[in-house]
């Protein structure tokens, strides 16, 4: 794995430019909500945004289905 600096932000603000010390190669990396949070540290709000982006499904949605008397396993195929 290679390690990267951060050189600054981009011009429109929401990408952090990085670049390759050795190659001197440049990447830009969005600045969403997944960098904010592992730059606070913040492991929890890392694992909820993950389960997030793998359901197509709210978890509002989800309980509802569920309330509504749809099965485990039939919400688990929807989504």
């Amino acid at each position: 794995m290679r390690t990267l600096r951060v050189v600054g932000l981009g011009e429109d603000g929401t990408t952090v430019i990085l670049e390759d010390p050795i190659r001197g190669e440049r990447f830009q990396l969005p600045a969403d909500e997944r960098l904010r949070a592992a730059a606070r540290g913040d492991v929890t709000r890392l694992g909820q945004i993950e389960i997030e982006l793998e359901s197509q499904m709210r978890p509002r949605e989800i309980q509802a289905r569920i309330r509504a008397g749809e099965s485990v396993e039939q919400v688990a195929a929807v989504s």
